[in-house]
């Protein structure tokens, strides 16, 4: 009998080890949820779902944490995670405390978010373990995905603009989950990217405030809904660089922590009125016009020593380019999804990458069987091929 019972408790505790794969779907329309961060109670490792609502789960002793924008936090036993397959959370939308329209001075909030940063935001080094993922598309058709894994060294866990970005972050590449590019020396219309730089300037959310302070005219509020974790401020504005309107924030969301007073969540969607460049593709030196259409970035931030801290950046790009006459249409997506925060001074050994150069310049063609963020069905027939 105690031999039974010694069994029994062996596969109850070595069962929380197993990593297991469930499904996130929204309580009343049954759909599947993007972008869910799964936490551990007594720790700062995770996991995100993906656009199928799927995310792996590495099933530990202790509850997990749910939590996502625009629904309600949730908590779950390894117990209970182990006997479901699917998860129903229940949207924040259905559950508003109010929703008021007056007169809202947004960029004085965002001033005072700015100059008392510290208060909100862990500011020291940080190194994050994240999983960066890029889908490329052209005229409908996925040509490139990579999905890899980074160790991320960040001096200040903000941007300073005084001193060279290249000196306040190091990217390491650790481990690549999937790479597939349709060949470029073939068609060059697959090469298209976002250089590193931007990308890791609109990761830091200052850079985004600042933008918003000192770059726009006027803001104007289309709602304030607000419910018993946040406010959420839905606003329009118009972005200059000196006398030209660049582009337009259209439908754009920042969502105050009622209990910290910080931004919790970020959605900014940038209009560009003319947006169009020359150039010379990277391999054959082929001329080419682009045209970007429209930025879409979303920020995330969880809790880290008591304050905020990024869970995850997602960028988008999407309009035309030109090439040998022919017009085309592309969709560039890139993620950078934090499954592990730790506070600790630049590791030295790591071998950093050059953020001069595009990110898939570094990530070899390969495919392996352990991933962290698991692949929709659309990337896994892409990879099928």
């Amino acid at each position: 009998m105690k031999f039974f019972t010694f069994l029994l408790l062996f596969i109850s505790l070595t069962s929380y080890s197993q990593y297991k794969t469930i499904t996130i779907l929204d309580s009343l329309s049954k759909k599947p949820i993007d972008l869910v961060h799964i936490t551990y109670s007594n720790s700062s490792t995770g996991n995100i779902s993906n656009s199928d609502g799927k995310v792996k789960v590495n099933l530990q002793k202790d509850s997990i944490f749910i939590s996502h924008i625009n629904y309600k936090n949730s908590s779950y036993t390894a117990k209970k995670i182990l006997n479901r397959d699917t998860l129903y959370i229940q949207s924040k939308l259905n559950t508003l405390d109010e929703i008021v329209m007056y007169n809202y001075d947004l960029k004085e909030k965002l001033k005072e978010i700015l100059e008392n940063y510290k208060k909100y935001y862990y500011t020291g080094q940080l190194t994050n373990t994240v999983t960066y993922k890029e889908n490329f598309e052209v005229n409908d058709t996925l040509v490139r995905l990579f999905q890899a894994q980074y160790k991320w060294w960040t001096k200040h866990n903000f941007l300073d603009f005084k001193n060279d970005i290249k000196k306040q972050n190091k990217l390491s590449l650790e481990k690549v989950d999937f790479s597939k590019i349709a060949s470029i020396e073939n068609d060059e219309r697959n090469g298209g990217f976002m250089q590193s730089i931007p990308l890791i300037k609109f990761s830091n959310l200052n850079f985004n405030l600042v933008l918003l302070v000192n770059g726009t005219k006027d803001v104007f509020i289309n709602s304030i809904n607000k419910n018993k974790q946040t406010t959420d401020i839905n606003f329009d504005a118009d972005y200059f660089e000196g006398d030209n309107n660049l582009f337009n924030y259209k439908n754009c969301v920042i969502s105050f922590d009622n209990k910290s007073k910080g931004i919790k969540y970020v959605l900014l969607n940038m209009v560009y009125k003319n947006n169009r460049k020359k150039g010379l593709s990277r391999k054959a030196k082929i001329p080419y016009t682009s045209e970007t259409k429209h930025h879409k970035i979303e920020m995330f931030f969880k809790k880290f020593k008591k304050k905020h801290s990024l869970s995850y950046f997602t960028s988008e790009l999407d309009g035309d380019f030109t090439i040998n006459n022919i017009r085309n249409k592309y969709f560039g997506t890139q993620k950078f999804l934090i499954t592990n925060t730790e506070k600790g001074k630049k590791n030295k050994k790591l071998q950093g990458i050059n953020l001069d150069l595009p990110l898939y310049d570094y990530i070899p063609l390969n495919k392996d069987k352990e991933i962290e963020i698991l692949l929709t069905t659309k990337e896994e027939n892409f990879i099928k091929k």
